[in-house]
């Protein structure tokens, strides 16, 4: 079966791991890394998650509607989409035709329904959240004291699962495999692209793809999506050496496919043959 297949469901399961980083703060509290209060198990947006994709698809010099930029982002649903802001000009954004937009420009409100879904991502195991004080010494204005204190939180290590899907039937026709292809390099790669001072070690470690054989399923999201699965015995894991991998027997009319973030098959060509 073909992972990268338009016309057929896949569901996804995403594992990616942070050192000494943190991988999405909470601005209500102070930037704190997410978390569940109840549990102790650390929490990835899955805004965040594809914050990182876009940043990895316009890296590759594709069109992406939301992104920073200097124009608002009406300026760019009416830019992409035309005065009317066409659902089917907006398309023409990678990001658009994979995760769905709801256009807001000329109060539109058009609504375009993504055929990639994906979850909020959770660690495998709680995390350990370490709050440290910072110091300045340097004075920004001739009234500075040149003295200030400041926090920062990171999570010392912490192994995150995210669940998604490809839904056919919302891909419509401007859906091609070099979108998927390049969906899973972002999820993969896109946190290596966008490193910054908060983030320094935050990268993808592996994406399951189930293929379907029938576009509506051959078996249950909850089944296909624990294929792919990584346990420890450890109980403060430091590394992705303290986790062993492991990987279950598809069922029937599926069938597993694990990237990893520099696969040669998730390689463009030309990058290959040079």
């Amino acid at each position: 079966m073909n992972p990268f297949d338009t016309e057929t469901r896949h569901d996804l399961t995403l594992f990616i791991e942070a050192v000494n980083s943190n991988p999405n703060g909470d601005p209500n509290l102070g930037n704190r890394p997410r978390h569940d209060a109840e549990t102790g198990h650390g929490v990835i947006r899955d805004g965040a998650l594809k914050r990182r994709a876009r940043d990895w698809m316009v890296a590759k010099g594709k069109d992406v509607l939301v992104q920073p930029s200097e124009d608002s982002l009406q300026a760019r649903e009416l830019q992409a989409g035309g005065e009317d802001v066409s659902t089917e000009h907006l398309k023409d954004c990678i990001d658009v035709r994979l995760f769905g937009h709801v256009a807001t420009a000329n109060d539109s409100h058009n609504q375009i329904w993504g055929p990639v879904q994906i979850g909020d991502a959770t660690s495998v195991d709680p995390v350990d959240i370490e709050t440290q004080a910072l110091t300045r010494s340097l004075k920004t204005t001739d009234e500075d004291s040149g003295k200030g204190m400041g926090r920062e939180h990171i999570v010392r290590y912490g192994l995150y699962r995210a669940v998604g899907s490809y839904s056919p039937n919302r891909a419509g026709d401007k859906v091609t495999e070099e979108d998927l292809k390049l969906l899973y390099q972002g999820l993969l790669r896109g946190w290596e692209y966008s490193t910054s001072s908060s983030r320094p070690e935050v990268s993808g470690v592996a994406l399951g793809v189930v293929t379907h054989k029938n576009p509506l399923g051959n078996a249950p999201r909850r089944e296909t999506t624990d294929l792919l699965q990584f346990g420890t015995e450890e109980e403060h894991p430091r590394s992705l050496d303290d986790y062993n991998r492991m990987e279950a027997k598809a069922p029937d009319g599926t069938e597993l496919t694990v990237f990893e973030p520099y696969d040669e098959i998730l390689e463009d060509e030309e990058a290959s043959e040079g």
